[in-house]
């Protein structure tokens, strides 16, 4: 289905790479703001068009099932209409993750314009760590075409507006205005009336806020939760994973070491000839395996991989699966490097958490387990950041600072 649109997807990854590196919350160029507007109806004209051919095989799937139910078909009739309906959903399949990958263009937007520690939350309910559930067809969607015209008077007045509807994964509000620190949600209503889903929507929203603006409070289901800041300067090796791809679209494959413990291996033809190869001297490999991870449930959390890839060819390459890319991190290396900060790392006894550290000198503590999640040590994979990433980059005091009660109770 990919390969249908690969103009497309250079079209939309040629104007990501023009938008402008930096915006302000309000004041900013016509120019700049409308560009970004334009952007979005290109990336909904997509959505839309898309959701079309959907509705065409669905109503396609529907008539051949009454033909299904006729008695006058013989079993050879029988079996061809069963193809035809395994044909159109294996369609519509890919027609869903075209509009996965559309909305990703806009996903993009939200992790240019904001910190990405500042973005999960607006995906996920306010009463439990669950995601919140995904708007269904933009096309026909009673009250879109008020936030669609509210979005482009923003814009018009030098804000940067967001519809909501072309993202994954803001799913707070209508439209999100960009710029700041934290993204504004915005509801966009066709009168002034309040009910308890309106009440619900508004408070919701106000918990994100307190919660981002306070570095801390009761969110998603936990309880006080504080937020800390990384030490030093946040780096990671996008520029090198980059040019891994090109080196291999160019030469069939291509390893880098970015540091000790990590490697990433780019390759476009059989990967296994190599990998044993690529974790060569490595005292405990973890692979991963990038573009198994592409689909929202797994990516959600991280930086879009519209974003990610610099270039038009390597993206498509990739979306395409004909760049293969995979991460190698050496346990060991972070097992020896948390040593060296007094800190022992363990296996996690809490299924929703990747392993945890304690510090060796307070083992009795009873602030005893820092617990590191799936999600932030996926970070070394699919944000390509360094190891020390999920090592406590605070000190001893600090890490001690972080009680049990803060992690969700098991089930």
């Amino acid at each position: 289905m990919i390969k249908y649109y690969k103009k497309k997807i250079f079209s939309l990854k040629d104007a990501l790479n023009a938008m402008p590196d930096d915006l302000n919350f309000r004041g900013n160029s016509l120019s700049d703001s409308i560009r970004i507007y334009d952007y979005q109806i290109n990336v909904l004209n997509s959505i839309i068009s898309t959701e079309k051919k959907i509705s065409k095989e669905k109503s396609f799937i529907k008539k051949l099932r009454q033909v299904l139910r006729n008695n006058g078909l013989t079993k050879d009739e029988s079996s061809k209409v069963k193809f035809k309906i395994d044909y159109s959903l294996y369609k519509i399949d890919g027609y869903n993750d075209l509009i996965y990958i559309f909305k990703c263009f806009c996903d993009a937007l939200v992790f240019k314009y904001t910190p990405r520690w500042n973005i999960r939350h607006f995906q996920i309910n306010q009463n439990s760590f669950a995601l919140k559930e995904a708007p269904g067809f933009i096309s026909g969607k009673s009250g879109f075409a008020k936030e669609r015209k509210r979005t482009q008077e923003l814009a018009r007045k030098g804000f940067v507006p967001l519809l909501n509807d072309l993202t994954n994964v803001m799913r707070h509000g209508d439209i999100s205005l960009l710029g700041d620190e934290i993204p504004l949600p915005i509801e966009v209503k066709s009168s002034t009336n309040r009910n308890r889903r309106i009440e619900r929507q508004f408070q919701s929203r106000k918990i994100i806020k307190n919660f981002y603006r306070n570095d801390g409070g009761d969110i998603s289901g936990f309880q006080g939760i504080k937020r800390v800041s990384l030490r030093g300067t946040e780096k990671n090796y996008t520029e090198l994973m980059n040019s891994t791809a090109q080196e291999a679209l160019q030469a069939g494959a291509c390893i880098s070491t970015p540091e000790a413990g990590v490697r990433y291996l780019a390759v476009t033809g059989d990967a296994s000839r190599i990998i044993s190869e690529s974790c060569d001297g490595m005292l405990e490999p973890v692979a991963c395996y990038v573009n198994s991870f592409r689909s929202i449930e797994k990516w959600r959390d991280y930086t879009p991989f519209t974003l990610s890839f610099q270039k038009q060819n390597a993206l498509y390459a990739f979306l395409s699966g004909k760049l293969a890319l995979i991460v190698f991190v050496d346990f060991g290396v972070l097992r020896e490097k948390a040593e060296a900060m007094g800190v022992n790392v363990t296996a996690s006894d809490n299924k929703d958490y990747a392993f945890k550290l304690n510090l060796k000198d307070k083992a009795d503590d009873n602030f005893e387990y820092i617990y590191v999640s799936h999600q932030f040590f996926g970070r070394i994979f699919l944000e390509f950041m360094p190891i020390d990433i999920v090592l406590p980059a605070v000190n001893s005091q600090e890490i001690l600072t972080f009680p049990p009660q803060s992690m969700p109770a098991k089930s």
